[in-house]
């Protein structure tokens, strides 16, 4: 059975921080399910878009800074069949001139989006709104069709645009993005992105997210608090280490259960980062990650 990811960005090019509507982050991501579930969320999708909107389109910016409203309809949104997949930016930590040229930034976040998604599933079809300037999905659309696309016996990966006015998925997929992009960017920051953050984790239908520059500390608020002396602290900032160098030196490599072993490496890196870091990390929870992604099958 093949894979849908519909996916939206929030964000854009530019490095002015201190001027209006200049973002901190770019984000990239949305819903990833299996083929059969898509009834189930454009059902859940429509009866979000009745009873929060009143049936007008789902976007995460008529919601704006209303996090109450926000958390509710992400409490309705997680009841669907799909995990969320996101891969966020940090613009700011972007060094030297070459990342800050419009060029190079498009085609360094085409490559590691089509290396964290695309290549990642046997048969995916990507759907991303037409409408608007959504810039980096056409150029990743483009990217994709110059360099990799495939349409062999093996599998194949696709890229299509329809119109997010009349499909509430893709408008589903506005909220998400939008939702986790008031969880970082600055310019639009939530006061309640502990809330929203820790909601989306307990879900367990966060994917671990993909972050350039990688994250050096846990994101604050979503872990229990329990004490912690020196020791547990240098013991976690070179595990920390320790974790990103394996998955640097291997996530590329081929054999024995090496791409297992990243991808469980990745979701304990997860947990630290984002949950419960003193909580015992079960094996089924880990199977459920693997469950998602169709290549470690």
């Amino acid at each position: 059975m093949g894979h849908y990811g519909y996916f939206d960005e929030s964000g854009n090019f530019g490095f002015s921080f201190g001027k209006p509507n200049v973002s901190t982050h770019f984000v990239v991501g949305g819903l990833i399910f299996a083929e059969g579930a898509l009834p189930n969320i454009e059902s859940i999708s429509e009866s979000i878009a009745d009873k929060y909107f009143n049936g007008s389109e789902i976007k995460s910016s008529n919601v704006g800074s209303d996090d109450e409203r926000r958390i509710n309809i992400l409490k309705d949104a997680l009841l669907g069949d799909f995990h969320v997949y996101t891969m966020v930016f940090d613009k700011r930590r972007f060094r030297g001139s070459g990342l800050r040229r419009k060029q190079s930034f498009v085609k360094f976040l085409n490559r590691q989006a089509y290396e964290n998604v695309a290549l990642s599933f046997n048969n995916i079809k990507l759907v991303a709104d037409e409408h608007g300037s959504k810039e980096f999905m056409r150029s990743f659309r483009d990217y994709i069709g110059r360099h990799f696309s495939r349409q062999d016996i093996f599998g194949q990966t696709e890229f299509g645009f329809e119109s997010s006015k009349s499909n509430r998925v893709l408008q589903l997929a506005d909220f998400l993005v939008g939702t986790i992009a008031r969880c970082y960017d600055l310019s639009n920051l939530s006061t309640r992105r502990n809330d929203l953050m820790s909601l989306l984790f307990r879900s367990n239908q966060l994917l671990p997210i993909f972050e350039w520059p990688i994250r050096k500390i846990p994101y604050s608020g979503t872990e229990e608090t329990f004490p912690a002396g020196n020791y547990d602290d240098s013991i976690m900032s070179l595990s920390i280490k320790k974790a990103e160098k394996f998955i640097a030196d291997n996530k590329s490599k081929s054999g024995d259960f090496i791409a297992e072993q990243v991808a469980a490496v990745n979701v304990f890196l997860h947990h630290i980062r984002y949950g419960d870091r003193n909580r015992f990390l079960r094996t089924n929870k880990i199977l459920q990650y693997f469950a998602v992604n169709p290549t470690l099958k």
